[in-house]
């Protein structure tokens, strides 16, 4: 039979580490319970993000296409509010109780006029659009030249077809006010 003899500083060496497992059960603990306040916050953070930063969007119409298609959405921005000539944005429709996507193709300030061989001219220039748009332009309400309110903004689609847009004197002019903000990133679920 082995006899071990124990000395003062082997048994002081065991309490350590009995010590330390006890610590260890205690860091455990201490990672699962950050673990669970990390998987915890993250929905929140993501919420507050979404709340006050940025906002989706459904396309529910054809009225953007080709750049945009029913059934896409669209990432947008709430707090940029410096919007400019070719800007998507995001707009809570007053007639329709519902959100829409439009470009804007004035902004406070600019003459509008789309002239009768449709062509669109702001503050005396007709503009070059840099994105793709489809179907046929019609003048609307734009056939005389008028200027814009400040806090307003006329806005087209980019399917002219559609003419549900600042032409049309139902819908008119976009107020800042109904913006929800600028058009960041779309996620295509078109086919």
């Amino acid at each position: 039979m082995n006899k071990q003899n124990f000395t003062l500083d082997e048994i002081e060496r065991q309490l350590e580490a009995l010590e330390q497992e006890d610590h260890s059960f205690f860091s455990l603990f201490a990672g699962f319970l950050k673990t669970v306040l990390q998987i915890a916050i993250l929905p929140v953070l993501v919420y507050l993000v979404f709340a006050f930063f940025l906002g989706i969007a459904q396309i529910t119409q054809d009225s953007m296409l080709p750049n945009f298609a029913e059934g896409d959405f669209v990432i947008f921005n709430r707090v940029e509010a410096n919007y400019s000539f070719g800007d998507v944005i995001v707009v809570q429709s007053v007639d329709e109780q519902a959100t829409v996507v439009k470009r804007i193709i004035a902004v406070p300030g600019d003459t509008i006029e789309i002239t009768s061989d449709l062509r669109i001219v702001v503050n005396g220039n007709e503009i070059r659009e840099s994105w793709q748009s489809t179907g046929t332009l019609s003048q609307g309400v734009a056939s005389l030249s008028f200027k814009l309110d400040e806090g307003e903004y006329f806005v087209l689609n980019d399917n002219r077809d559609d003419n549900n847009d600042s032409r049309n004197k139902k819908y008119g002019n976009i107020e800042q006010e109904n913006i929800l903000g600028i058009v960041v990133y779309r996620f295509k679920m078109s086919k």
